[in-house]
């Protein structure tokens, strides 16, 4: 248990990284439409907030609370998932099926490797997009359709994810707010009709953190949970190498919770089960690059794209991309150049990364650029960029509230899924940035704004509140 003057300790400190938070979040939105040039944008805003207020309501918050809380558990869960569901298709169904982007090289990449072809003299991007792909292209031929069946059914599985663990750390009303929100959420439901690897990103993080729950409250596996959290941290960062350093924040979380030598002996366990899963990886880089690439070359040219005075920390070219060994060396060039623009312009990149903030937190509508690339009549393109900003915009409100709420201020059992939330928006200080960039950080926040629907703070069945 959390006792005595830690109690103040630890709600003061999340008190204020929280604060902090949601005022750059607020900061940020604030600023898009007028760095954009774009006053139009501030009505969805306005209305997302209205939203969110109107939500946060008592009357409001209660009525609707009654509603969540009615059916049994299997019921909503199969209710929530097929509403969810038949969103997720229809979107589908209206945006152009062909991928582009980064998005169209994961479709043939794994149309290569389900061809027999192999993935090519490259590791620019990371496989683990492609990987996902490769049995479904391989099975049944290679349609952008089953890459998109793939991303609805991480979103479905989502669901009953952040239904336990909402319950297990705030309250079962807060769970199933935030399933009833990732069923429903814009930004979810209209990336799903992608081949990006937010979503699988975001799923794993959320089942990372619901073991961790059950590592910390001393649930009796022996080591699987830990070579399972390894397992999947593994494949996550073949998704996205932003997930190599997260056993650091496990770490973290498992001393101060008093494991002491069982924290180091879990940490060596995900450690080991990371290096067996991305290791072959590795090793067909070493093959065909004749270098260590542990995932892949693409960091130091991303750092760049953000980091010189040229830049407009979105994308900029960097000439082409060379295969083979070459790209190892080509790579190492821009993280050069990168780190020593930082080093001799720290004012200009605070300046940058202030942007890189407004980018990735200002707006949900860019995710657009994914799912239309303008290929849509612009109106219908309008009418979703709209929807996601009101979205997004509640979805701000209502975690401000929700931080607040005690049962988040003082739950040892969020403090991984916040830290998560803390290092994503650190790394986006220094690489280049857009708002899909968030998506794998969206169950954490839905947990928040549960919290703050949530007509039960005092009532509520927590499974997990402070120890």
């Amino acid at each position: 248990m959390i006792r005595g003057p830690m109690v103040s300790i630890s709600q003061g400190l999340w008190s204020l990284a929280a604060t902090l938070f949601c005022l750059m979040w607020g900061a940020s939105v604030l600023a898009f439409p007028a760095y954009k040039e774009l006053l139009s944008g501030y009505i969805p805003v306005l209305v997302g907030v209205a939203l969110g207020l109107i939500a946060r309501a008592p009357s409001v918050r209660g009525a609707l609370t009654k509603w969540v809380m009615a059916p049994d558990e299997t019921s909503f869960i199969v209710g929530t998932m097929i509403a969810g569901a038949l969103l997720r298709l229809l979107i589908v169904a209206v945006v152009p099926m062909e991928p582009t982007s980064d998005h169209l090289v994961f479709h043939y990449s794994a149309v290569s490797l389900a061809g027999g072809q192999g993935y090519g003299n490259t590791a620019f991007f990371p496989p683990g997009m492609a990987l996902l792909l490769t049995p479904f292209y391989w099975l049944f031929g290679p349609s952008p359709i089953l890459g998109k069946l793939l991303n609805i059914g991480f979103g479905l599985a989502t669901i009953p994810l952040v239904l336990d663990l909402g319950k297990r750390t705030i309250s079962h009303a807060a769970g199933r707010w935030a399933a009833l929100l990732a069923a429903l959420f814009p930004t979810l439901v209209v990336y799903a009709a992608s081949l990006g690897y937010e979503i699988a990103l975001g799923f794993l993080l959320l089942a990372v953190c619901a073991l961790n729950i059950r590592i910390v409250a001393g649930a009796r596996s022996g080591p699987w949970l830990a070579l399972l959290i390894g397992a999947l941290l593994g494949f996550g960062s073949l998704l996205k190498p932003i997930c190599l350093l997260i056993p650091l924040i496990l770490f973290f979380d498992w001393f101060l919770a008093g494991l002491r030598i069982a924290a180091l002996r879990s940490a060596v366990l995900v450690v080991v089960a990371m290096a067996v899963v991305i290791a072959p990886w590795t090793l067909r880089n070493y093959r065909v690059l004749g270098s260590p690439v542990l995932v892949s070359t693409n960091g130091g040219v991303v750092l760049y794209m953000a980091n010189n005075s040229n830049t407009d920390n979105l994308h900029m070219d960097v000439g082409p991309i060379p295969d083979g060994p070459a790209q190892v060396a080509f790579n190492e060039a821009y993280q050069r150049r990168a780190l020593d623009w930082i080093v001799a312009n720290p004012g200009q990149w605070a300046r940058n990364a202030a942007t890189k903030l407004v980018y990735n937190w200002g707006t949900s509508s860019s995710i657009m650029s994914f799912i239309s690339d303008d290929r849509m009549p612009p109106g219908l393109e309008n009418a979703f960029k709209a929807s996601l900003n009101v979205g997004w915009t509640a979805l701000l409100v209502l975690v401000t509230f929700g931080v607040r709420r005690p049962r988040v201020l003082v739950n040892r059992d969020l403090w991984v899924p916040l830290l998560i939330v803390g290092y994503v928006v650190a790394i986006q200080l220094f690489f280049t940035a857009i708002s899909r960039h968030h998506i794998p950080i969206i169950g954490i926040l839905l947990l928040l704004a549960g919290a703050a629907l949530a007509a039960d703070e005092e009532g509520g069945r927590a499974q997990a509140s402070v120890r």
